[in-house]
C-alpha cells in the first residue's frame, strides 16, 4: 500500500493561486508604483511620496485578502526607504521624520487593509 506523494496538479493550483499570485501582483504594482514615484520625486517640492503607495496596497488588499496586503506594505516601506528618502540607495534613513512618515504609513496601511479585507470577507 504505497501513496503517492508527488503533488496533484489541484494542489499545485491551489498553491499557486494561494500565495504565487498575490505576491507577483503585488511585487509588480509596488515596482510600477515605485518607477513612478522615483521619477516624480525629482521635481522640486514632492514631500511624504510614501502615502501614494496606498493605492496598490489597497488594491492588493481587495483583490487577495490581508496576508497579501501586509506583504505589499512592507515591501512599500522597503521601497519607499530605499528609493525615495535620502540618501537613496540605502535602506538608512537619515531624518527622523522620516522614520516616523514610514511608520505612521506602516500603521495606517496595516488597519486600512485590515478594514477592507474586512469589507470584501462580509460581501462574500
Amino acid at each position: 500500500m504505497s501513496r503517492d506523494l508527488r503533488p496533484n496538479l489541484a494542489t499545485i493550483l491551489v498553491f499557486v493561486r494561494g500565495w504565487v499570485v498575490p505576491v507577483v501582483v503585488s511585487l509588480t504594482l509596488l515596482a510600477l508604483t515605485t518607477a513612478v514615484l522615483w521619477y516624480v520625486d525629482q521635481w522640486p517640492g514632492t514631500d511624504s511620496l510614501v502615502f501614494i503607495y496606498f493605492v496598490p496596497t489597497t488594491f492588493v488588499a481587495l483583490r487577495y485578502g490581508n496576508t497579501a496586503a501586509m506583504f505589499a506594505i512592507l515591501m512599500s516601506c522597503l521601497l519607499a526607504a530605499y528609493f525615495l528618502m535620502p540618501p537613496e540607495f540605502s535602506f538608512a534613513v537619515s531624518s527622523p521624520l522620516d522614520v516616523m512618515e514610514l511608520i505612521f504609513f506602516g500603521l495606517l496601511a496595516m488597519l486600512a487593509s485590515r478594514v477592507v479585507s474586512g469589507f470584501m470577507r462580509d460581501q462574500n
